[in-house]
């Protein structure tokens, strides 16, 4: 960022949260108060948090990956996103990860995939793997979670 003219603690700040927690409404509330301009949120749910705190002002949202973009309503189409939002998506590559996995690993037929019920990134990716899923001869087990204490115990009850 020298290159550009940005200097830390000079004419740019850098605050980092670590991974999304429960208060992502209330952390993007304040960033906003805070004054700044621009947010970088790395998931479906801290970006949705990011630009409802950001209605009414200039600060711009930039994500990545979000999967859905479009869907999630945070963009209106990938080539010109309009709006205070632009980032990075996964999903036009849904099919070729799982053609990889299933050249890989050959062996599998059944594939864990836990998934946040209330982020609809996390549900219409879900739909497109298990669509790319069944032409592969693959079986998707879709378990929904939505705390990382719910990740936690899905993962000690596998066999």
């Amino acid at each position: 960022m020298r290159e550009y003219g940005y200097e830390e603690g000079e004419t740019v700040t850098y605050l980092y949260d670590g991974p999304a927690g429960a208060n992502l409404r209330e952390r993007a509330q304040e960033l906003i108060a805070s004054g700044a301009t621009l947010i970088y949120s790395a998931t479906t749910p801290a970006t949705k948090a990011a630009l409802n705190a950001a209605q009414g002002t200039d600060t711009i949202v930039i994500f990545g990956p979000v999967n859905t973009p479009v869907d999630a309503g945070f963009v209106d189409n990938l080539r010109t996103p309009g709006g205070q939002a632009t980032g990075v998506t996964l999903a036009p590559s849904t099919a070729k990860r799982l053609a990889w996995f299933a050249q890989f690993s050959p062996d599998v037929q059944r594939i864990l995939v836990p998934f946040n019920p209330n982020d609809n990134s996390a549900t219409t990716s879900l739909a497109h793997l298990e669509a790319h899923a069944t032409a592969l001869g693959l079986v998707i087990v879709a378990e929904a979670v939505s705390t990382p204490d719910e990740v936690l115990a899905l993962f000690a009850d596998l066999p």
